[in-house]
């Protein structure tokens, strides 16, 4: 079985938006001045990558991408037109 395509644009989004959420916290514990490049945020963006890619897998193996379903890889490959 082959593993599934990686899916750029899906994974840059959920990391994104996971490390917007910390980002959101962050500024609102600690001000938001406090919200700059810092040492501390380095752990949580590492975080937020691994389970940004989490997600997209997840959403992959259900066909969902950033516009919605794709057709499965093998598409190509059927022939719908009637025999004869």
């Amino acid at each position: 079985m082959r593993s599934p395509r990686t899916d750029w644009l899906l994974w840059l989004t959920a990391s994104g938006l996971l490390f917007g959420a910390v980002l959101a916290w962050w500024a609102s514990w600690a001000g938001l001045a406090a919200v700059r490049p810092h040492p501390d945020l380095l752990p949580f963006a590492v975080v937020a990558i691994v389970l940004g890619w989490a997600a997209q897998a997840g959403a992959g193996e259900c066909g969902i991408g950033p516009v919605g379903r794709r057709p499965p890889d093998q598409a190509a490959d059927y022939d719908d037109r009637p025999a004869g």
